[in-house]
């Protein structure tokens, strides 16, 4: 197992840029820190806020939380790469500071790359997603379809009609990915 200067190295590496979303930036975390499987480290990039985001996350005492702090804001895509830089985890996963983890998550990721076995490394993983309103009211979901790259979206009500838990692993070659992402200028996560 590797070890550097930031301790031995995780399974995970949940990475979440910031900007001003102090508001909801401690669920976002704690919904980390809730689930069952444990071997993660949590690196929170903050893109020079000007609300309390830094206070929210020096409040948190935890071991796993790490704060990397600009100095001024460098935008969007430079900062999603400062928030994985410094990441020591096998796998990296990129949550935006307003998103909850649900109970559970990791530990089924973790079993979905167990069984990819060599070709976890080269895997790339997305999941449905709950979509909530300003409230925390949920709305819909957006998931994918089995066979297809993109997300849709479905309602509340139709949301609530299906049952998410037990989808089939869905593998799609990258070659295939990139062509269609390309043809679509779209990103299927």
């Amino acid at each position: 197992m590797r070890s550097d200067s930031f301790g031995p190295r995780s399974r995970f590496s949940i990475c979440i840029p910031n900007y001003n979303y102090g508001q909801y930036l401690g669920q976002t975390i704690q919904s980390i820190l809730d689930q069952s499987f444990d071997d993660f480290e949590i690196i929170v990039a903050d893109n020079a806020s000007t609300d309390d985001s830094v206070e929210v996350v020096l409040k948190i005492s935890s071991p796993k939380v790490r704060l990397l702090q600009n100095q001024y804001n460098i935008g969007f895509s430079p900062n999603l790469d400062r928030a994985t830089e410094t990441a020591t985890g096998r796998h990296l996963l990129l949550l935006s500071s307003d998103d909850l983890m649900r109970p559970g998550a990791l530990a089924r990721y973790a079993e979905v790359l167990d069984t990819l076995g060599n070709d976890a490394e080269r895997a790339i993983l997305t999941s449905a997603c709950d979509v909530i309103d300003g409230d925390s009211a949920l709305t819909g979901v957006a998931y994918r379809e089995r066979g297809d790259l993109f997300y849709c979206e479905v309602s509340r009500v139709e949301a609530e009609k299906r049952s998410w838990n037990d989808q089939p692993l869905d593998v799609t070659p990258g070659n295939e990915t990139l062509a269609a992402t390309l043809r679509r200028k779209d990103s299927p996560a």
